[in-house]
Formats: C-alpha cells, structure tokens, sequence
C-alpha cells in the first residue's frame, strides 16, 4: 500500500470515521462547514455532528433550478460565500 501521507493523490475515508474526523476538528478548535439538509435543500452550513450530513440526499439540477431528493448521493448548491 502507498504511503497515505505522500501527497500523490485522493485519500478515501470510510463513512463510519466521519464522526471521528468531525469530533477532532471540533475538538482542535475548527468549525466544520459542510452540506446538510435545511428547509428540504441541500446547502452549506455548520454541523453539529457528522450526521448532519445528507446521507441519502442528492440534488437534481434541470433548466431553471434544481430540486432537493432523498436519494444515495449527495451534492451542495449553496457557494461557499454564503457561510459566513
């Protein structure tokens, strides 16, 4: 196996570490921002947890909008400016 802190590439982390990961930037002092599910709409926002997440949530973008469902992906539409 590569060296994973090599810096050559994507690294992959398993869903059940994302709590983890969320528990020791938050403990480090970092606010996590993230897509979640708010007013039925993908958007970025601060999470509480990593089940904030929109696990199961996915955006269908189509010619003058896009539309929020429950389905096995997940994507934002808000830009990042919108986090302040």
């Amino acid at each position: 196996m590569d060296d994973p802190t090599a810096g050559n590439g994507a690294l992959l982390m398993e869903v059940s570490a994302l709590g983890a990961l969320h528990a020791a930037l938050h403990a480090a002092g970092y606010r996590v921002i993230g897509p979640t599910v708010r007013d039925g709409a993908i958007a970025l926002d601060e999470l509480e947890s990593a089940g904030d997440l929109p696990f199961g949530w996915g955006v269908e973008l189509k010619p003058g909008g896009t539309a929020s469902s429950a389905r096995c992906c997940c994507a934002g539409t808000a830009p990042w400016s919108a986090i302040s």
